[in-house]
Formats: C-alpha cells, structure tokens, sequence
C-alpha cells in the first residue's frame, strides 16, 4: 500500500507551528475572556428584536491577573474555559432590557388587533369570534380608524345584513344612535340595503330606540333613503312607528 504526504517547505512548517502555539497559548491563559467584551444582549423595541453589542466590561482580576471562576478552580485546560464562555454568551442573550414605554406600545397594538377583530367579525356575522373578541376587551361602541369611514360595530353589521350580529351587538349595551363619518347611523344604513336581511335589522334597531328622525351631514332621514333604495317595507315600518309616535305624544 502507498502511502501519500503532503510536503510543506520550512516557512510553511514554521508559520503552522506558529499558529499552533499561538491557539494553545490563548486557550492556556484565558484570553477567551476577552471575547466576552463583544457578548450578544438582546433589546426588544417594538415588537423586533434587534442584536446589538455590548459595551466591553471591566474583568476583575485575581492576583495572577486572570479571571477567577469556581469552574477554573475545579479543572484547568482549554474545556472548562470554552464551557463558562458559552454559559456567558447565553446568560447575556436571556438579559432582556424592555422600556416600558415599549410594553405601553405592544399593549396599544394588541387592543388595536383586538378591536380590528371584532369589526371583521361584524362585517362576516361571526357570532363566535365576536363574543371572544368582546371577552378579550373590545369595545362594541368603538369607531375604527379608517379615514371618511369611522364605522362601529354595530354600523358594520347593519351595512352587511348581519342579523345574528346586530342581535348580539344589542345585547351589549350597544349606542344605536351612534354616527359614522358621514352622519349615517345603523338605521340609514339598514335603509340603504336592499336584502331582506335589512328590513329585519331596522326593525330590531326601531325597537331599540333607533332615531327615525336622524339626519346625516346632507340632511336625509332614513326613510327618505329607503325610497330611494325602495324599501317598501322600512318605508311602512317608519310610517307605522311615526303615527304610534304622534297617538302616544297626542295623550
């Protein structure tokens, strides 16, 4: 059998020797300690975590001018060193340093995912994602956000002919009267529809104390948009409410 080598002139010999030594030298008198100046911390911002590098600390020193450790104490060689250099570098990354004005910002967008939530849940009739939106904290009488929109829960579901949704919305203390951007209440919007899902949401929302006489910013009533969405009858529903109205005021 042939044997093969790798032949390496004496420059190149005495350079890897070198290097050798140099490894077994840093290992041998802790140098390893001085890459704990560049160990890993963890700072949560928001809701990203970003790696930043810590400042360099000062080492104490013992009377050799080595860091003193009850691990070095018990055996001493290049293993226990590596060993207390990685229990460090995982120590540093578990200190987590949170202001409190970043807990104050995770909390606002937590109740902000939790509200969104719950005007998604209307929009579809999820009844089910609706109460567990509620028990979470969300508000029933909220507006959203969204420019020249500005719905709350209860105008979603009427726009979108959710009648379990209105149903459970009632349930919760919930503004009828409640305007969106342009002035229009869950009544002109269920006048608006034009399913028959609409005609029993604005009943439900006249029997709980629904304004009939609301005006939005261009001056028109509910009723006047059920004609114009020929709502025969929300139009006889609000006709029918009006003269109960004037027989119970004529008293």
């Amino acid at each position: 059998m042939q044997s093969y080598s790798i032949g390496l002139s004496c420059p190149c010999r005495h350079l890897l020797a070198q290097l050798v030594l140099f490894s077994l030298v840093c290992f041998t008198n802790g140098v390893s300690s001085s890459v704990n100046c560049f160990r890993p911390r963890f700072d949560l911002v928001g809701c990203k975590s970003r790696l930043l590098v810590a400042d360099a600390e000062n080492v104490k020193s013992g009377d050799d001018g080595r860091k003193q450790s009850n691990d070095e104490s018990l055996l001493a060689g290049p293993i226990p060193i590596l060993f207390n250099l990685g229990k460090k570098a995982i120590g540093g990354m578990m200190n987590f340093s949170v202001p409190q004005s970043d807990l104050w910002v995770d909390q606002e967008k937590r109740r902000k995912r939790i509200q969104d939530k719950l005007y998604w849940a209307c929009r579809k009739g999820r009844t089910g994602k609706m109460m567990e939106m509620i028990g979470q904290g969300a508000d029933v009488n909220k507006r959203d956000s969204l420019p020249m929109v500005n719905f709350t829960p209860l105008i979603y579901a009427s726009a979108f002919g959710k009648v379990d949704a209105v149903k459970l919305l009632m349930n919760h203390q919930v503004d009828v009267n409640a305007q969106d951007w342009n002035q229009w209440t869950a009544l002109h919007w269920a006048a608006h529809g034009v399913k028959q899902e609409h005609v029993k949401i604005a009943e439900i929302l006249i029997q709980h104390g629904a304004n009939i006489h609301e005006t939005t910013w261009d001056g028109r009533t509910p009723r006047s948009i059920a004609e114009d969405s020929r709502q025969r009858k929300i139009i006889e529903m609000i006709d029918k409410y009006c003269i109960n109205e004037r027989s119970f005021a004529s008293l």
